[in-house]
């Protein structure tokens, strides 16, 4: 007697069909059914395959290079950021700078004009001063 195999999932399921066809499992109706079983097998054994196939594929230089210059883009990144920040520390200390000098002339300017009224004063202290002592010497003397 012939027999007729089935490969589901790695076992093997076996058939025998009878000499009458009253109970024939491999009737018509069922070459559907067994069809559509063998093809999703086939379709899930060659994604499973294909899968497998592209996860063992030899692509570590690629990832390895890929993250190196996302390495190299990061530090990039935050040393042009430091440089940044360095410039606007720069740019406030020579601002400050700046602002400095400009009231450090503005004083100058300030007690140079000021220089003949603090000489008039300076010169009446001295007047009164002398006339002071004038008039103590003048008390001492009597």
């Amino acid at each position: 007697m012939a027999r007729a195999d089935l490969m589901l999932f790695g076992h093997v399921v076996e058939f025998e069909p009878a000499v009458l066809a009253v109970h024939d499992a491999l009737g018509t109706q069922d070459v559907a059914v067994v069809a559509a079983v063998q093809l999703v097998e086939h379709v899930l054994k060659s994604f499973l395959a294909e899968l497998l196939r592209r996860l063992l594929a030899p692509g570590g230089e690629d990832v390895v290079g890929v993250v190196m210059m996302v390495m190299v883009a990061l530090a990039l990144g935050i040393v042009a950021l430091l440089a940044v920040v360095v410039m606007v520390m720069v740019l406030v200390v020579v601002v400050v700078m700046l602002v400095m000098m400009l009231m450090l002339v503005v004083v100058i300017i300030l007690v140079v004009l000021s220089a003949p009224t603090v000489r008039e004063k300076l010169e009446a202290l001295k007047k009164r001063h002398r006339t002071e002592e004038k008039k103590e010497a003048g008390t001492h003397a009597e």
